[in-house]
């Protein structure tokens, strides 16, 4: 493979969840019908043991493989142009947990070839080759055919390895709101949040013709939800594309290590993680609302069940995870916000920042710090010690998908959402994808020597004396550039 410098980002599998380079890895591009590939066998026979062993571990959850395939005992297995592909068979049968029959007659594919530059029967955009180090779709004797994952060989996402690629695990319990929560913010963010998907059903897409998520019900693993996400520069005004996945684990698998490990797939490659209580679930919101207390035991075990997914020993998981306390707008009654109009504000509808172009982040710190103070209000502070204990990186926010109570108000009320964006905008901005706002008072020392302005705080010229003006700077910035920003800020003549 080409090395070199590349403008290219990781591509992360939307099916399997492997994330590989792909200047790095021998890339697998699906044939057209009829179309095979010469140097996979033509007879069926028995793998050797070497052969077996890779088969069983190249599937392996982060494993990068960089040598070359040059045949398969399936290849010979063809109907009608068509093969048995192994990688799929695995991939529908482990991950998927199909029969085996149906597995295998999903994975009869047309054959597949590796990317080879020097291959005469290949032919590639050569200015995409050098400028990324990989090419997205090739000609294979004159027929154009895309590539495809090289551990699963399900289909990679247009774009891929091109736009930075971000992975949403979402967590919850039953009826934590997820379904309602993604709707919204959907709405919220309108066109810049835009549904590119797969070929799979619309039942496991959380955005797909605006309905629902997947049925809380289904406890197998699930493919992903794949978003293209626009965020505007608000200083260039310009539009940088990301691709954004989001995947859901159903509730049923939230609260056990050994369910998780079974369908949570996603979660050791995730650049963000929402974790979404249900807050009627409290016996003190219960109360209030005139229902009868539910245990909220599978929620808070949440937690301890991912923690130990990662098998972390001690150590804190470094992913940036937001707890979202869903359905807010029935907390207004509780004493805790009723009598303080300062608290108030954060479960009312409508939050100015919801249609901001950046992130607030001493917003985000106060929404934070309100809700932890109401959870150990309402004797639930083991949830916020049980995070701050896993979690290296962790904000609490309140989010009210309707704003009302469809079970008590009826469902014909005008929807008036509060503040859903701003965890998912938090997660974007840890993971360099989003932006946030900053004020700066910048002292500099005017002394008439143009030249020696950036250099009048070292050796002799820091006793020059000239005089010193303080001036306010209003910029915008991602996570990584803040450090960058304030010392250019102060450099500057």
């Amino acid at each position: 493979m080409m090395t070199g410098s590349h403008k290219c980002e990781d591509i992360l599998c939307t099916y399997c969840y492997n994330k590989f380079s792909p200047i790095k890895m021998n890339m697998h591009y699906r044939l057209n019908d009829g179309m095979i590939n010469p140097l996979h066998k033509s007879v069926e026979e028995d793998k050797s043991p070497e052969e077996e062993t890779k088969t069983e571990s190249e599937f392996d959850m982060g494993r990068v493989r960089t040598s070359r395939r040059t045949g398969s005992s399936s290849a010979a297995r063809a109907v009608k142009g068509k093969r048995l592909d192994e990688k799929l068979l695995k991939f529908y049968t482990e991950r998927m947990g199909m029969s085996s029959n149906e597995a295998q007659s999903r994975a009869m594919q047309n054959d597949y070839v590796e990317f080879d530059a020097d291959a005469p029967e290949i032919d590639y955009d050569l200015n995409e080759w050098k400028k990324y180090g990989f090419v997205e779709s090739i000609k294979y004797n004159g027929q154009r055919v895309k590539w495809i994952c090289p551990f699963c060989h399900n289909p990679l996402v247009s774009g891929s390895g091109k736009k930075k690629m971000l992975l949403f695990s979402v967590i919850g319990d039953t009826n934590a709101g997820k379904t309602v929560y993604f709707s919204a913010l959907q709405r919220l963010i309108g066109d810049r949040l835009l549904y590119i998907g797969g070929d799979d059903s619309d039942d496991y897409n959380f955005f797909a013709t605006g309905t629902r998520l997947p049925s809380s019900t289904n406890t197998k693993p699930l493919p992903s939800c794949t978003m293209m996400y626009m965020q505007e520069n608000p200083e260039t005004k310009e539009n940088e594309e990301y691709i954004l996945v989001f995947c859901d684990i159903a509730g049923e698998n939230c609260t056990s290590e050994q369910k998780l490990k079974k369908t949570a797939f996603n979660l050791p490659n995730s650049s963000a993680i929402l974790f979404m209580i249900d807050p009627t679930r409290f016996e003190t919101i219960a109360t209030i609302m005139g229902k009868k207390g539910e245990s909220d035991e599978e929620q808070y075990k949440l937690f301890t069940a991912v923690y130990n997914f990662f098998d972390a020993g001690g150590n804190k998981l470094k992913i940036p995870t937001a707890v979202v306390i869903t359905k807010s707008d029935v907390l207004k009654a509780h004493s805790f916000f009723s009598g303080d109009d300062d608290k108030n504000k954060f479960v009312m509808p409508y939050s100015s920042d919801d249609h901001a172009n950046f992130v607030s982040l001493p917003i985000i710190d106060e929404v934070d710090g309100v809700t932890r103070d109401f959870l150990r209000a309402i004797n639930k502070g083991v949830y916020v010690s049980n995070v701050d204990m896993i979690f290296e990186n962790s904000k609490f926010f309140l989010v009210s998908s309707l704003g009302y109570d469809p079970e008590s108000q009826g469902d014909d009320n005008a929807i008036m959402p509060n503040r859903v964006a701003e965890p998912f905008k938090w997660l974007l901005y840890e993971n360099d994808a989003a932006f946030s706002h900053r004020s700066e008072k910048i002292t500099r020392r005017s002394t008439g020597i143009t030249l020696l302005n950036k250099k009048l705080d070292k050796g002799i010229f820091s006793k020059i004396k000239g005089k010193e003006e303080t001036k306010k700077i209003d910029f915008y910035y991602k996570k990584s550039e803040l450090k960058k920003k304030l010392e250019s800020l102060k450099e500057e003549p």
